[in-house]
């Protein structure tokens, strides 16, 4: 042989694994419950991490209705309570109650012919049909009584008929009806004694 040279001998490929098959069942059983152990972890990281998720998503919901008052065991003893209440305890005053807008009856004839007429002129756009309500302006009002008219609402009063025009619909077309024969029924009130008789 040339001086210098090694040669590579292949020994790993015909060794003979001379281990018992009861070590090789036993080192099977320990990966294998290695691995059981790792994936039960992981399971269990992931529940924890939903639980910490949905217990976030539950706490930033607003409450159903305001929390119950807390009251001190003093006063329960005694059966009364401090006008003022404590605040730490969640006593006081209760919040301040929202005041609801004026409610538009949009089924006036003063309102109604605007609506009616601004849906005819633009029989396939409500859209169209609300913008030109809302820069409608009343005389001796500063804004428009359709500011607070949505689409929805129009979605909700007129349908496409089988040619794409919005019309009216039948049970609000029967309202409507109904409340012009309800007016039309009515007597006219008396105006009083003295009219007759100056």
């Amino acid at each position: 042989m040339a001086s210098g040279v090694k040669v590579a001998t292949i020994t790993r490929f015909f060794f003979m694994d001379k281990r018992s098959e009861e070590e090789k069942a036993a080192n099977r059983k320990s990966a294998l419950a290695k691995w059981r152990d790792e994936e039960n972890a992981r399971l269990a990281r992931k529940k924890e991490a939903e639980a910490a998720a949905e217990a976030k998503r539950l706490a930033s919901k607003r409450p159903v209705s305001r929390p119950k008052k807390v009251r001190q065991a003093q006063a329960v003893l005694v059966g009364q309570e401090g006008k003022e209440g404590n605040l730490e305890d969640g006593g006081g005053e209760p919040p301040a109650k929202k005041k609801r807008g004026p409610y538009t009856n949009r089924f006036v004839p003063d309102l109604w012919n605007f609506i009616f007429a601004a849906v005819k002129k633009h029989p396939r756009n409500l859209y169209d049909a609300l913008f030109s309500l809302q820069h409608n302006k009343k005389p001796g009002r500063l804004g428009s009584p359709f500011d607070k008219l949505t689409v929805q609402t129009l979605k909700g009063w007129f349908e496409k008929n089988e040619e794409g025009v919005f019309v009216l619909k039948r049970k609000v077309a029967d309202c409507i009806a109904l409340q012009n024969a309800r007016k039309a029924s009515h007597k006219p009130r008396p105006t009083g004694i003295f009219t007759k008789f100056p």
